[in-house]
């Protein structure tokens, strides 16, 4: 049996639709925020992009200590959450980045590649 391009197309949009938290952790993996989508400020706020031209989802987390749920301190790693606890959808480590004021700012993408089989 063949799955055309369109199943690929709907598998990737249908991803973000089980994401349900975004912890961004310190270099040791200790969790220093997490933002669901009900986080939607400018400086705590996450984003899902279907980019089916490269056969992938881009999910980016921005958070800023202007937020007030966003502490200062070091920043290490994300992790994708879906709806199973316990279940991680991706997991990142990143060169540790600071945040020590309201001017700091941190993005953090992760890109999930869902390639067609052929």
């Amino acid at each position: 049996m063949e799955v055309n391009a369109q199943f690929y197309e709907n598998t990737r949009a249908e991803v973000g639709n089980f994401i349900v938290e975004i912890q961004l952790t310190d270099g040791a993996g200790t969790e220093q925020v997490s933002l669901t989508s009900a986080d939607t400020d400018a400086d705590k706020d996450w984003t899902y992009t279907v980019d089916d031209a490269n056969s992938r989802i881009i999910v980016e987390a921005v958070v800023s200590p202007s937020n007030v749920d966003v502490p200062t301190g070091d920043y290490g790693g994300s992790i994708l959450q879906n709806a199973v606890p316990e279940d991680i959808t991706s997991e990142e480590t990143f060169t540790t980045a600071t945040l020590s004021s309201d001017d700091d700012e941190l993005t953090v993408e992760h890109y999930v590649q869902i390639p067609e089989q052929v």
